[in-house]
């Protein structure tokens, strides 16, 4: 299983999924403890995705609150 893979069933283990939008849309990252409110406005390759979503899985927010904290 690749890396990317793992990552993303680990992430959606902890209720972290990642999701593609309808008609080749971007991919979004949806969490189970929230309301899904749309694409966040920036459309991710399915690798920032599921990086995004792994991320949020580990440390219970994004990159940019990890790296501000």
């Amino acid at each position: 299983m690749s890396r990317l893979n793992r990552r993303r069933k680990q992430a959606a283990a902890r209720g972290v999924h990642v999701i593609r939008w309808p008609n080749g849309g971007p991919w979004d990252v949806f969490v189970e403890t929230e309301t899904l409110l749309g694409p966040r406005g920036v459309t991710r390759t399915k690798r920032e995705a599921v990086n995004f979503a792994y991320c949020i899985a580990q440390h219970g927010r994004g990159p940019a609150l990890i790296a501000s904290a």
